[in-house]
């Protein structure tokens, strides 16, 4: 009747393997590569942008997983700072205008 689809499970790769197949893709073709490891073209991307910045060291700072929510504190202070610069800003150009007009 309906067939059951198993969830694929995601390969852990250790960033010496992700480094090693960043060249082998340069060597022999990205999508040949992907094909092959069953990666994302994307995903091969990333990890050859990171090994091109830092290395494999690069690729260790590789999360998994959802990101970290900000600290709520730390994001009320960048509002409050983004809130005072558009304040400052508009102070001014109204600074400017009255200068310009002669009081």
């Amino acid at each position: 009747m309906s067939q059951i689809k198993e969830k694929k499970k995601r390969a852990r790769r250790s960033p010496e393997k992700m480094a090693e197949l960043v060249l082998e893709a340069e060597r022999v073709g990205q999508g040949v590569v992907c094909r092959r490891e069953n990666i994302a073209p994307a995903q091969m991307s990333r990890w050859k942008q990171k090994f091109l910045q830092a290395g494999i060291a690069g690729l260790k700072d590789l999360k998994r997983g959802p990101k970290q929510k900000a600290d709520p504190v730390v994001e009320k202070l960048q509002a409050e700072t983004e809130r005072l610069k558009e304040a400052l800003l508009e102070t001014a150009i109204e600074l400017q205008a009255l200068k310009k007009s002669g009081y």
